[in-house]
């Protein structure tokens, strides 16, 4: 599965940690599909970083395997679609050149896939599990990413860590397209974080914060934000993390964010800075990288500075654990939580044939309305009602932040 892999480690002024890149290998002669060659992992210490690697190598891997039986699900089942089968608005739908349609009950292909709090088998559209498409008729319904895609020791596991990310991303997206200003997280009301800060951060020479997304998600969610002004041009990197365990989260966020900053520099190595023109620069997003790019600009992170503006904090010690004493019992609690909120989630196994040799298990989470990342610029999912619902509406029309998410 890994039969390459490369170190980024960090430069002086940096969070000493280590990113390191795993390639997969030719699943087209495997599983007869193409997989994501390039995945990596990052952490404090590199035997984590390798770890979480080969997990995202094995995620995108088992992704992409799927049977005729697995594009069959009895129709009988009730349907779980993504924002009710039209991610995106009448108004995108519409436009001209756009690539995506809704999902067509009577085209698509259906998935079994499991709702651990109801307690139901459900269906669900198979191009919103399987990392390709598949439907009945030609064109495609969203962009595939790995939302909700996760590997774990147990079924359980991996339905745990596909459904936070689903979480964390649904916050970072809100947020961010609605212009909602979080709340900063006060780094000293911890203990660990604390010590995170203490021991990893100061040690740098960048600026850093950690947003607090928890009153929009009702779950521990938080936004890591970190500015290395130490060149000409300002870079930001981000980072989130959605957990059971407020401190978690934090560390988790803003480790990513510290890694996004060195990840920004190697991509811009590779690939260059987008044009000074903003609006230039906002067509010129197409894919992720392209998402991190535009934040290697001291105009574009000028403009995110709404982001750090709240003067309200929010104290760790008053922050609530929802761990469990068993992942799946952690698992129940969140889809509680989110039922409340009209949210409805459910997984699939889409471990490989040869990956179910192991003990991993690989899962995809898909929720109804837990809004995904957004990919390339003018493609927000604004059929979203969690996401709807926060716009405001000037002269008729909706108001979207007009720059591209700075989400690596």
């Amino acid at each position: 599965m890994a039969p390459i892999s490369y170190a980024i480690t960090y430069e002086p002024g940096e969070l000493p940690s280590t990113y390191i890149g795993i390639e997969c290998c030719e699943a087209q002669l495997t599983l007869g599909y193409p997989a994501n060659r390039n995945n990596g992992g990052a952490n404090l210490e590199s035997e984590s970083s390798f770890l979480a690697g080969v997990a995202e190598t094995v995620e995108r891997y088992s992704a992409v395997y799927a049977t005729t039986s697995d594009l069959q699900a009895d129709l009988q089942l009730p349907a779980l679609l993504p924002a009710g089968g039209k991610p995106f608005s009448l108004e995108q739908y519409e436009r001209e050149g756009f690539e995506y349609t809704p999902y067509d009950e009577d085209s698509a292909l259906w998935t079994a896939a499991f709702d651990p709090l109801a307690q139901e088998d459900v269906r669900v559209p198979s191009s919103a599990v399987f990392l390709r498409e598949f439907s009945l008729e030609p064109g495609m319904h969203d962009y595939h990413t790995s939302n909700g895609l996760a590997a774990g020791p147990s079924l359980e596991e991996a339905f745990l860590s596909g459904l936070l990310e689903l979480i964390e991303r649904d916050g970072v997206m809100r947020a961010w397209e609605s212009r909602w200003v979080p709340p900063k997280i006060d780094l000293y009301s911890g203990s660990r974080t604390r010590k995170f800060v203490e021991e990893y951060a100061s040690r740098s020479n960048l600026e850093y914060t950690a947003l607090d997304l928890m009153p929009l998600t009702g779950v521990p969610t938080v936004l890591g934000i970190v500015i290395d002004s130490r060149s000409d041009e300002l870079t930001m990197g981000t980072g989130a993390k959605a957990s059971w365990d407020p401190e978690q989260a934090v560390i988790g966020a803003l480790t990513e964010a510290f890694h996004c900053v060195g990840y920004s520099r190697n991509i811009l190595r590779m690939r260059g800075h987008l044009p000074n023109d903003a609006e230039l620069a906002r067509q010129g997003v197409c894919d992720l990288e392209d998402h991190v790019r535009f934040y290697a600009s001291s105009e574009a992170v000028k403009r995110a500075s709404w982001l750090l503006s709240s003067t309200v904090s929010s104290d760790l010690r008053e922050a609530e654990s929802i761990a469990a004493p068993t992942p799946g019992q952690t698992v129940l609690n969140l889809l509680s939580i989110l039922a409340e909120q009209g949210v409805r989630c459910a997984g699939v196994d889409v471990t490989a044939p040869d990956i179910a040799e192991t003990p991993i298990r690989v899962v995809r989470v898909v929720s109804n309305e837990l809004v995904p990342l957004t990919v390339g610029y003018g493609n927000a999912h604004l059929g979203y009602s969690r996401l709807n619902s926060m716009l405001s509406t000037r002269s008729g029309t909706t108001v979207i932040n007009p720059d591209p998410h700075p989400f690596p």
